[in-house]
């Protein structure tokens, strides 16, 4: 706008001789020059995507001095630039307002009308300089974890660049479904109360339940009874035996948040342009997690958090049905090398083997008919045949139990993961005995392996539903149990507390700071201990994701060879979702496969990840690799995550 290409071009060339540039917020900056910057022809640069952008910022080496200010203290939410500046340097920047009288567009604002602006510009970059100084100790002593943060950012800007594609069909449908399903389920919850309210208030729910005897045991701070669906999920089976509207109720605040959340923004987003895009946030969660959500500054990301898509639940009579799609053969369900399992269980945990030997069976999840992941389109670009392109996303195999298994070498789990063992069946056998194991104990022994590791006590176990115990003291017995076969685990987490407790801090295995010192001063334990034991696990998840992104995008997505063949489309905690052109997908899967699996000298368990493959988002099964060319027929295999 006010520069001109020249002195934009100027200034990028000094940009790529110097040896460290430093930037606050880089994302957004690289962005303007790259995708936003002086395009020759824009129609042309969307329609061919962001690598065909004018000044090329990879080869700028940039330190984003974003990174050490939140490492200074991740309990401290998007520090910006102006709260930064007064927090470590004590200057007190102008706000844009007070710069000029109109404060509605940053591009047209004119030096030679008020002497304010030059400051206002100059101090960001002088700002930003002086913050480099003012916090590098904490880059330092962050480690791997600061290199992770800092250098994830370009590749993940041009991650958050990419359209994913929107199937407006698939919404309409859903958004019919899911209102239809909310008229009757408000029908219900009417004739239960007898009369109507306002049921996303939850003062005159409260009301309207205290009227008919229910009674949450739980309160607000106001002393409203809470009526949180996640608290009358949990009540006891006689209220919803006795009033089976309730969960009606509960359906109704599920399908009511989907819509808002997620039908709505994306239909909205398919008629705006047909298609959407993710913005994360690297500075939000404690732990280093990667967040997402609307950014409010502009439209350029849609106001949608793809961390909590809901996963689906979908059956595919005929997996194989594909017209064209060559690549399958239906014979022996194998592709290439590659072969789809089977994921449907009778209550026994056996596979169950259908009539239809093309029957794959169910993908994990929430809803037959609500399944939003549907919307999300395979294709690369506006003008792609859907047909060129697949939809695969790599989970990793209980990650967070394999990342507690390498840092306590607890025996039981280490050696499980190493032989490849069903990891909650020992947890379980290790608990009971082996004379005394059954699938109800495997399955309280996976709600136990999560929630324990992250600092759950015999309470919150006997306050869990899932457990099914009837009294605090039946819930005492099991914590007992279970922290007695698993000690190694348990001295782990003890030691982890205590040097948190006594440094006021914990780092992660890659250098990750949690300042946690202001919670034990203010007689906040609980909340630090737990925090201690969750970021111990969880920090170095998210430095896994970091660091796998980083290679991703030397491997595969900044690859001449792969770049027009493969697409980013969504990270979510742990899953990892691509668009791969079809006729490539062997070999990117296994360049895929072989980049996200994650095995260190001193780690005795590696942490795997395998591909589903499929035509959405919400259309994916199980992928697994056949070892043995010989091997026919079909490949069982039962769901151990």
């Amino acid at each position: 706008g006010n520069l001109g290409e020249e002195s934009v071009k100027f200034i990028y060339e000094r940009m790529c001789e110097a040896k460290k540039v430093f930037m606050y917020n880089m994302r957004y900056d690289a962005r303007i020059m790259e995708y936003y910057g002086y395009k020759e022809n824009k129609a042309d640069l969307d329609k061919r995507r962001w690598m065909y952008a004018k000044f090329d910022m990879s080869k700028v080496d940039y330190y984003d001095v974003s990174v050490p200010v939140w490492l200074a203290d991740t309990n401290q939410k998007y520090p910006s630039l102006k709260w930064s500046s007064l927090h470590f340097l004590g200057i007190e920047q102008l706000h844009f307002d007070e710069v000029i009288e109109n404060a509605g567009s940053f591009f047209y604002l004119n030096p030679s009308e008020n002497q304010d602006t030059v400051f206002y510009a100059a101090a960001d970059a002088l700002c930003t300089f002086l913050l480099a100084t003012a916090t590098v100790k904490y880059f330092t002593e962050a480690k791997h974890s600061a290199k992770f943060d800092n250098l994830m950012l370009y590749p993940l800007l041009h991650y958050e660049n990419e359209r994913i594609w929107l199937d407006g069909d698939v919404l309409k449908n859903l958004y019919i479904i899911a209102t239809d399903r909310v008229d009757k389920m408000e029908r219900d919850v009417y004739a239960m109360i007898g009369g109507q309210i306002n049921l996303n208030s939850p003062v005159q729910v409260a009301q309207a339940f205290e009227r008919l005897g229910i009674d949450t045991g739980e309160r607000t701070s106001k002393g409203t009874m809470s009526v949180g669906i996640k608290i009358l999920a949990d009540l006891p089976k006689e209220y919803v035996e006795k009033f089976p509207a309730l969960k009606s109720y509960i359906n109704y605040k599920k399908t009511a948040k989907l819509i808002s959340s997620y039908i709505k923004p994306l239909l909205k987003e398919y008629e705006r342009r047909g298609y959407c895009r993710f913005a994360y946030k690297t500075t939000e969660v404690p732990t280093g997690r990667l967040a997402c959500g609307k950014d409010g500054k502009n439209s350029f990301f849609s106001p949608i958090n793809a961390q909590s898509l809901p996963k689906p639940h979908v059956k595919m009579e005929d997996v194989f049905d594909l017209g064209d799609r060559n690549l399958f053969s239906k014979k022996d369900n194998i592709i290439m090398g590659y072969k789809f399992v089977y994921s449907s269980y009778d209550e026994e945990g056996k596979h169950i083997i259908p009539d239809d030997p093309t029957y794959i069976g169910w993908v994990e999840g929430m809803d037959d008919d609500l399944n939003i992941r549907m919307a999300i389109s395979p294709k690369m670009l506006e003008d792609s045949n859907d047909a060129e392109f697949l939809y695969c996303s790599f989970d990793y195999a209980a990650e967070e139990l394999r990342i507690a298994a390498n840092l306590s070498r607890e025996p039981n789990w280490v050696d499980a993961f190493v032989h490849g063992d069903d990891i909650h069946k020992r947890t379980a056998v290790a608990i009971w005995g082996e004379e005394h194991y059954n699938r109800d104990y495997r399955k309280m022994a996976k709600y136990a392996n999560f929630s324990i590791l992250y600092g759950a006590s015999s309470h919150s176990l006997y306050a869990d539903s899932r457990y099914g115990f009837k009294s605090l003291q039946e819930a005492e017995d099991f914590y007992n149990k279970y922290k007695k076969a698993l000690p190694t685990l348990f001295q782990w987490q003890d030691r982890l507390i205590y040097s948190a407790r006594r440094k006021g801090m914990l780092q992660t295995f890659f250098g990750r700071p949690r300042r946690l010192r202001s919670y034990y001063e203010n007689k906040q334990i609980g909340f630090a201990n737990r925090s201690a034991g969750n970021t111990s696990v969880q920090g170095v998840a998210g430095d896994i994701l970091k660091m796998v992104m980083i290679k991703l995008w030397r491997a595969l997505f900044n690859n001449e060879e792969f770049k027009n063949d493969v697409a980013w489309r969504v990270a979510i905690h742990d899953e990892i979702g691509y668009t791969i052109r079809a006729t490539k997908l062997m070999r990117i899967l296994k360049i895929i496969k072989e980049t996200q699996s994650v095995k260190l000298p001193e780690w005795p368990v590696e942490i795997i990840t395998d591909p589903s493959v499929g035509w959405s988002m919400g259309r994916v099964y199980d992928f697994h690799m056949v070892e043995d060319d010989s091997e026919l027929g079909y490949h069982f295999e039962p769901d151990l995550a």
